[in-house]
């Protein structure tokens, strides 16, 4: 595509694009360089919102819950500069499966917190939930131990509410490789 080209944006058989539900005409994608991109198919146009992204979601209303370098930030619909939600502790914290509650009142914004510690007991995950309407992050799970680093990719098996927004699920590794999938309301 032409407008790709000429935002520099690449991408692969792994880019995935998800369309904006707010702005039918928008697709967002991380392309293979890390920027975050709203590509819109109607203005044949590629804005690059946000740099060093792994990790992305909509908000029914049109609004990116994203993952950078620093933690987890939030973009408005016509804001140029994020604003973050969740700042990293440590720079080898990693927040993975962000997503929105459905809706549009009452939205959280929900991702798993990866500490890779020193060693095995240091080393935990969490689910970390953020309220829009109060601004405020707290975690929802007990600190989960890990059995070390899982050969699952979680980066797309992401937090998911009940539609009611009453309540959260999280997929969890455990010791022997197993997954289960943590509740909390």
């Amino acid at each position: 595509i032409t407008a790709f080209r000429a935002a520099e944006v690449k991408v692969g058989e792994g880019t995935v694009f998800e369309w904006n539900p707010a702005v039918p005409t928008e697709i967002g994608f991380i392309d293979t360089q890390g920027k975050l991109c709203i590509f819109d198919y109607v203005s044949q146009v590629v804005d690059i919102v946000a740099t060093g992204v792994s990790g992305f979601a909509w908000s029914a209303d049109g609004k990116l819950a994203f993952v950078n370098a620093a933690g987890v930030s939030v973009l408005e619909p016509g804001q140029a500069v994020a604003d973050p939600i969740f700042v990293k502790e440590r720079s080898s914290d990693d927040c993975i499966g962000v997503n929105w509650s459905p809706g549009t009142s009452g939205q959280m914004v929900g991702f798993r917190l990866v500490r890779k510690g020193a060693s095995a007991l240091e080393t935990f995950s969490a689910l970390v939930l953020y309220s829009v309407a109060d601004g405020r992050w707290y975690y929802a799970t007990p600190r989960i131990a890990s059995s070390g680093d899982p050969e699952v990719n979680f980066t797309w098996m992401r937090v998911a509410f009940e539609e009611s927004g009453s309540g959260a699920y999280v997929p969890v590794t455990i010791p022997g490789g197993n997954i289960v999938i943590y509740y909390s309301h």
